[in-house]
């Protein structure tokens, strides 16, 4: 045998293993593939049966095999899913993002991704994945629903009102965008379309308690008290314990004067929720028109015990005015504006007392010049009850000239009641003689 027929029987000899080679590989990466497909098809199977445990183990080890693109992207998914039925929430998150780097496409996993960022309170992740799930399928109705949520805790009230409005197109039966956009109408004082909406969300779903209590607060808010209480009944009758619905019904009591019904509704709205700081606010208020100040100071404090605010100091401030401790109203007054500085009805409630107390060792006409011209521009000179603190302000100055013609600028500044003009003509007329105003028994 010649040495270039060796050579030759060599390289055949070398060439069939190499064929060997290639193809004992390539049946092991087709058994390795159809391994991953099995195991892909046990993880589906057991997840449609809801055993999330054995389908996060069968996703797993379908991804340790080779996968087309597709359906590695779908096990990542997958086992996303089922963890987040497990509450691993966080390792969702992270199978959601290795589904997504596979295929970009998933609207689904944004969507899911989005959902669990909004429940950590990650508004703007959750807002970024909302927005690429619908870019990728614009009528997905639930995520249309949650964008539009995180615009109304943005106060973005337009943008609010048009994903609610999608989502109604995309899902017309859906009680709840019917609300929500409801309630960014409320929110932009759109009265007459707030209450469409509540009434198309009470014909879709009758035993909607909240949107009954919403209705109502909207005919409370056109002086339909008697109406608003019937809403407020209805909601009741549907949930005994909706704390919401006794508050809200407590304070159309009040504004009814029918104190001992305000004040059950308060006290069953504060058994019910102990940290509802409006239920301690409006029985507080109960209490002081019910000439009781020291059970309205002590509702008071507890606002404050709950939550260091403005209104909650103010509230507390005017009862220690009524019961004429007037240095505890003072130190409450400053207190408010200092958590709120922004706050015109802060401003506006400090200067009154500063211009008007009956204890000449409070009054201080040059800082309560400063206050009420602060709450004026505050609200951009538009509120007329401010303008009116101005001009009893200049008045403690000695500045009548000035405290005449703030009072008459706020005389036709606002639509007032004959009793609110009443009290304001009075005031003018004492500025005119160059008196003072005192405030015996506050605001």
């Amino acid at each position: 045998m010649t040495k270039q027929i060796k050579i030759l029987i060599g390289a055949a000899l070398a060439a069939f293993c190499l064929l060997g080679l290639i193809a004992a590989g390539a049946a092991f990466y087709l058994f390795s593939f159809y391994q991953g497909r099995v195991s892909f098809d046990q993880g589906c199977t057991a997840m449609n049966d809801r055993d999330y445990e054995t389908a996060v183990a069968r996703f797993s080890a379908a991804l340790r095999k080779p996968q087309v693109t597709v359906y590695r992207a779908y096990a990542f998914q997958n086992r996303a899913f089922c963890e987040n039925a497990k509450g691993k929430h966080d390792d969702a998150i992270r199978d959601y993002t290795e589904a997504l780097r596979v295929d970009p496409k998933l609207a689904y996993a944004y969507g899911a991704r989005g959902t669990l960022y909004d429940d950590k309170g990650e508004k703007d992740k959750a807002f970024n994945d909302y927005s690429d799930a619908l870019r990728l399928d614009p009528n997905a109705s639930y995520y249309l629903f949650r964008r539009g949520l995180i615009d109304l805790q943005r106060k973005d009230w337009d943008k609010a009102i048009e994903d609610f409005s999608e989502a109604i197109r995309t899902e017309p039966s859906s009680s709840r965008a019917y609300y929500e956009r409801g309630i960014a109408y409320t929110r932009k004082n759109d009265l007459d379309h707030a209450l469409v909406n509540f009434e198309a969300a009470i014909d879709l779903w009758p035993t909607y308690a909240a949107a009954y209590v919403e209705r109502g607060y909207i005919h409370k808010r056109q002086h339909k008290l008697n109406e608003a209480i019937a809403d407020y009944n209805h909601a009741l009758a549907l949930s005994q314990k909706y704390e919401p619905g006794y508050r809200a019904r407590g304070f159309a009591f009040y504004e009814a004067k029918q104190w001992p019904q305000a004040l059950a509704d308060f006290n069953r709205a504060i058994e019910l929720s102990p940290k509802d700081v409006f239920a301690w606010e409006g029985r507080g208020f109960t209490y002081s028109r019910m000439g009781v100040e020291d059970r309205a100071i002590a509702d008071f404090s507890e606002m404050i015990r709950i939550k260091k605010s403005a209104v909650a100091y103010d509230c507390r401030g005017y009862a220690y005015s009524r019961k004429g401790n007037y240095a505890q109203a003072l130190a409450d007054f400053q207190e408010a504006v200092r958590v709120a500085p922004t706050d015109g009805s802060s401003q506006n409630d400090l200067a009154w007392l500063l211009a008007t107390c009956p204890d000449q060792t409070i009054r201080n006409g040059n800082e309560a010049v400063a206050h009420a011209a602060k709450a004026c521009d505050l609200s951009h000179w538009k509120d007329g009850r401010w303008i009116d603190t101005l001009a009893a302000a200049y008045a403690e100055t000695g500045q009548f000239d000035l405290a005449v013609a703030y009072q008459e600028e706020a005389r036709w500044s606002g639509d007032w009641g004959q009793d609110v003009i009443k009290e304001m003509e009075k005031r003018r007329a004492l500025y005119l003689i160059h008196r003072a105003f005192r405030d015996e028994k506050s605001r």
